[in-house]
């Protein structure tokens, strides 16, 4: 796959191959919202995000091994919190240690990762991380398919052929229009197999 002048999410350089890495830049809640309300009703630091004062949730690493391979897909996603989990997390956010403080927390997925409907009925362990590191998020729902390819892998082979099938190969036209492609890749992945 070609995806040069796709600019990397974390780097901003040029990808190459099939992008490994994507971000959710909010939890899909916020899309319930009216975008001029977004001001007043949420508070989004881009890594804990607060609604109405009410909803809490936290931006994390959901890790996707693929086989035969040492390297991972990547999401960035975000996870609901309760409320005294957001305050003991906003609290010792900057804090050296904070990894050692907690025990992993049981929360529930807050993304919609590859168009799985019920996602919000994913349970996820959050597992904290060393300062400037985003969490780990563990599906721990065992029935589901994100669990089994998240302790199991995917294939590479697999990426590739999603990739071609929903376009992200196609690198004619602007920047926008490879990134949409990108994301219609990973909008599309997981739903339709690996």
């Amino acid at each position: 796959m070609n995806t040069a002048g796709i600019p990397c999410e974390v780097c901003q350089g040029p990808c190459v191959g099939v992008p490994m890495f994507y971000s959710a830049p909010e939890p899909e809640r916020c899309h319930d919202i009216p975008k001029h309300e977004w001001g007043k009703r949420i508070v989004n630091n881009n890594s804990l995000v607060m609604i109405d004062g009410r909803e809490y949730y936290i931006k994390g690493r959901l890790n996707f091994p693929i086989l035969n391979s040492d390297r991972k897909l990547s999401l960035e996603t975000w996870a609901t919190l309760s409320n005294q989990n957001f305050i003991d997390t906003r609290d010792t956010w900057t804090m050296e240690g904070r990894e050692k403080m907690f025990v992993p927390m049981h929360e529930r997925l807050a993304s919609n990762v590859f168009n799985y409907a019920d996602f919000p009925q994913i349970n996820v362990a959050i597992i904290t991380a060393p300062v400037p590191m985003l969490p780990l998020i563990e599906v721990v729902s065992p029935h589901h398919p994100l669990y089994g390819l998240q302790k199991n892998g995917l294939r590479m082979e697999g990426l590739h052929n999603i990739a071609k099938r929903y376009g992200a190969d196609n690198t004619a036209g602007s920047t926008t229009t490879r990134r949409n492609a990108v994301a219609n890749l990973y909008s599309k992945v997981f739903r339709n197999g690996n």
